[in-house]
């Protein structure tokens, strides 16, 4: 039976796989995850800016502040780069939170995928054969969690790359046109 400390965990888990999967699905949205902390010094906005992008990029934009009086304000930028440190940290846990939900998707994929697979393949003729291709979708699930290690970094990689390449190719055939049209 269930006990309410259990069912109390189990909500928690799935809260933050639905905010992990909110974050992710922006992320792929907006290209990274970014994190922004204004501020103001003597009536002027400055910000701390940090990109994440899921392909392990981080990219840090400092405000600039050149034109301020820093020996007045060092606390005050401490403390304000102490909590966009903080948010950065709280959007990386998120990210590591969403790991039930990379493992339920994973699963889901790859019953569907064996599933589909064997409907083709089998051959309900031949017992020995059937069995043995009855035998694949339990073998991947067993080692579903080495090949995520292994698999799911260079997917997530692969995708952003394609990604990026389909982006800059966007960007050459808008060149292209251009070009064409001031001709």
């Amino acid at each position: 039976m269930i006990t309410s400390k259990q069912a109390e965990e189990q909500l928690q888990s799935l809260k933050a796989s639905k905010e992990a999967a909110q974050l992710i699905w922006n992320s792929f949205e907006e290209g990274g995850i970014t994190i922004h902390t204004p501020f103001e010094l003597n009536g002027t906005s400055h910000a701390f800016t940090t990109l994440i992008q899921l392909d392990a990029d981080v990219i840090n934009y400092f405000p600039d502040v050149g034109g301020e009086d820093l020996t007045k304000y060092t606390r005050k930028m401490g403390n304000i780069a102490q909590r966009h440190w903080y948010e950065v940290e709280f959007a990386f846990y998120k990210l590591g939170s969403s790991r039930k939900l990379w493992y339920l998707l994973s699963d889901v994929i790859l019953w569907v995928s064996n599933a589909i697979t064997l409907l083709y393949v089998v051959d309900f003729n031949n017992i020995l054969v059937s069995l043995g291709w009855f035998s694949i979708p339990f073998i991947t699930a067993f080692f579903r969690k080495k090949v995520l290690k292994f698999l799911s970094p260079k997917l997530l990689r692969l995708s952003f790359d394609i990604k990026k390449i389909g982006e800059w190719l966007f960007k050459k055939l808008q060149k292209e046109e251009l070009k064409k049209s001031d001709v």
